[in-house]
């Protein structure tokens, strides 16, 4: 049993509402509440920019035994936002075991074909590779060869998170709400996530962290949006997140690809 921190997705990822840790049912995106082990393997995509203007990402695939609280579902957000602390450490997984998943993991995205490669240490499994250029919104195919004892075979086909534009965040001067627009997903299988940052008491980090149907177009209401209103200016930041998600049956568990673009767009190391 070992604890893990998730570099990417962002943070937030494993917090958004969803329903509780399940088995598959009739559909491969619905969950249910059981409280035994499952398998679970969750392949991370999160887009870059390079200086030219172009996308890449590195990918990052996991393979365990375990039980989660929560995980990430772009089709179960609701239109909402939630006050508190702000924690750029990671997301915490505690308490599973790490599955063989094979000696590489395919990918194909963009017209190429690419490995990750297996890493390996006492405390974990995961394939990964950096730099992998890319057209967000493209689907992406990831097959898993699988490993006797491990992670069974499996291929699972997703769509990644497309760019999009977000109109400047206004400091409201008085009791009025936030007007959000942004440019809309292409279907109703993405959410936006805003995360308002801000300084609060004692200086401590918190945020205003937002989820959103992707139609483009929402509001915050003054009563949720005046701690972060009322911080001082050069304290406060924006960052806006298409995040998409599909899952799949495998075994006794669910796959799940998880892919984001944010605003503003990392810039590749």
């Amino acid at each position: 049993m070992i604890s893990k921190h998730f570099s990417s997705p962002s943070r937030w990822a494993w917090a958004l509402p969803v329903l509780a840790t399940g088995v598959v049912v009739a559909c491969s995106d619905s969950l249910s509440s059981t409280a035994t082990e499952q398998t679970w393997g969750f392949v991370t995509l999160d887009a870059k920019k390079t200086a030219a203007g172009a996308y890449q990402m590195s990918p990052q695939a996991m393979f365990f035994k375990g039980r989660l609280a929560a995980l990430p579902n772009a089709g179960l957000v609701l239109d909402s936002c939630i006050d508190g602390p702000y924690d750029a450490s990671g997301n915490s997984l505690n308490g599973v075991t790490y599955l063989d998943a094979g000696t590489i993991v395919n990918t194909a995205v963009s017209g190429r074909q690419d490995t990750l490669q297996r890493v390996a240490t006492t405390t974990s499994i995961t394939y990964e590779k950096n730099g992998i250029p890319f057209r967000p919104g493209d689907s992406i195919v990831v097959t898993i060869p699988g490993a006797t004892g491990g992670y069974p075979a499996a291929e699972i086909r997703a769509k990644t998170a497309e760019a999009f534009t977000i109109n400047d965040i206004p400091t409201p001067t008085g009791s009025e709400a936030i007007q959000l627009r942004w440019t809309a997903g292409e279907d109703l299988a993405s959410a936006m996530i805003l995360e308002l940052r801000y300084s609060g008491t004692n200086n401590l980090p918190r945020e205003l962290l937002c989820s959103y149907a992707d139609d483009g177009v929402d509001s915050i209401p003054f009563r949720q949006h005046q701690p972060w209103s009322a911080a001082t200016s050069t304290a406060r930041t924006v960052v806006a997140t298409r995040l998409r998600t599909n899952f799949k049956v495998v075994g006794d568990g669910l796959l799940e690809v998880i892919s984001t673009f944010a605003v503003p767009t990392p810039a590749v190391p």
